[in-house]
């Protein structure tokens, strides 16, 4: 695992898992591997459908969704998959409206939230899109007051906070 970088790591009952990135190589990987604290052991798991740096992940329900993200090539993906851990198996689920990386998203109420990220080139943006796993369906929100990427969403009290992140010309 130390040889990731822009992977994705989130919590779930009690395990940590990294998820996706990339490699010196310049090659994009769908690994995904369990971290538990209890034992001090690392788990290599069911890999991610597609392979894929620079996503963003939430949790909704005990299931981890994986949204966005860059493909080998670079490219913004808008693909959106979910894992769950109990059965280590991956879904393929609706995709995102366009695609998006180094976007960041939040869960509030069941559903999730991707916000901002860069769509082509180095074009960043104010997109807030929620994401209903009940439905399977995407929703175009108010957007974002600044356009952003490489940033952190979290949640707290029903509310999204953006914190930090780049616009392209200053940081935010």
């Amino acid at each position: 695992t130390n040889d990731k970088i822009g992977c994705l790591q989130i919590a779930v009952n009690g395990k940590i898992y990294a998820i996706g990135g990339w490699i010196f190589t310049g090659d994009v990987l769908n690994m995904v591997e369990e971290y538990d604290p209890a034992t001090n052991t690392w788990t290599t798991k069911a890999p991610m459908p597609t392979a894929r740096s620079d996503a963003s992940v939430a949790v909704v329900n005990g299931i981890i969704y994986v949204i966005g993200g860059a493909a080998k090539n670079g490219g913004s993906l808008s693909t959106n998959e979910a894992y769950n851990p109990a059965t280590n198996t991956w879904t393929t689920k609706a995709a995102m409206p366009a695609g998006r990386k180094f976007l960041a998203a939040a869960s509030v109420n069941n559903k999730i939230y991707a916000l901002g990220g860069i769509k082509t080139g180095s074009t960043y943006v104010k997109t807030n899109e929620e994401y209903d796993p009940g439905s399977n369906t995407w929703t175009a929100k108010t957007q974002m007051t600044t356009a952003r990427g490489y940033f952190s969403a979290q949640s707290a009290n029903g509310k999204i906070y953006a914190i930090g992140g780049w616009g392209g010309s200053s940081l935010k």
